[in-house]
């Protein structure tokens, strides 16, 4: 292993060929075939590796770095981002790639982790049953005693699984969902702030918006309007 150490910007670290063993803060875990690597800025971090292989690795700028704060270190890759991934590595390969259509990509790719949702973790039930139970329950006053119920562990139990599997705490995971759930809601749907509030779990909108603005940099209504994020609403 590398001696850890941090940047003040966040990477992404994507498989193409071969493992990489990469410790990203307490979660110790594998980049390859099946999953990719997201490292936060300022999280200190350290690999291994042999010598057959080959991998992506992105330095974010900041603008985009907040994403990185609402995605676990490791990610779950399926068949339909495999195929992204070795498109980007064949683009970023050229000679003279417009720095526009690198941004892009790796933009597309931020967003398309943003949306794959919670990755199921085969061999481990109790998480499972917690992720999901999240889930379903995010526009209700969740407590960690409620999850610990439906997982069957201890509240101290599963802070730890989610500290191993997810590289979050759950307190910080069922905030990640609420936000990442307020983003989709604001850019697909015509609710109002105050409703979009209530069903992530925030009763006082003015918490709503500042936890908000905290991630995103800008209120829920600026975010709302900004062009990159318009989409045709129903």
């Amino acid at each position: 292993m590398s001696t850890m150490h941090r940047h003040d910007f966040a990477q992404l670290v994507l498989p193409l060929h071969g493992v990489l063993e990469l410790q990203v803060g307490n979660t110790a875990g594998q980049v390859d075939d099946s999953r990719l690597a997201v490292i936060r800025s300022g999280v200190d971090h350290g690999f291994s590796a042999g010598e057959d292989n080959l991998f992506i690795v992105i330095d974010l700028p900041h603008s985009v770095s907040r994403i990185c704060e609402q995605l676990p270190p490791f990610v779950a890759t399926d068949a339909a981002l495999k195929q992204y991934i070795q498109f980007m590595y064949q683009q970023l390969s050229m000679p003279q790639l417009n720095p526009v259509i690198g941004y892009s990509m790796v933009s597309l790719l931020l967003q398309l982790l943003m949306q794959a949702g919670p990755q199921a973790l085969p061999g481990d039930r109790r998480l499972n049953a917690a992720l999901q139970y999240v889930q379903a329950n995010l526009a209700t006053e969740l407590t960690l005693n409620q999850v610990a119920v439906v997982a069957n562990v201890s509240v101290r139990q599963l802070h730890q699984l989610f500290i191993r599997h997810v590289g979050l705490s759950p307190g910080q995971y069922i905030q990640q969902q609420r936000m990442q759930r307020a983003s989709q809601l604001l850019t697909t749907t015509r609710l109002t702030v105050q409703q979009i509030a209530d069903q992530c779990g925030y009763q006082n909108l003015s918490a709503f918006s500042d936890r908000f603005r905290q991630l995103y940099g800008q209120s829920p209504s600026t975010f709302r309007l900004s062009p990159e994020r318009q989409t045709k609403v129903p």
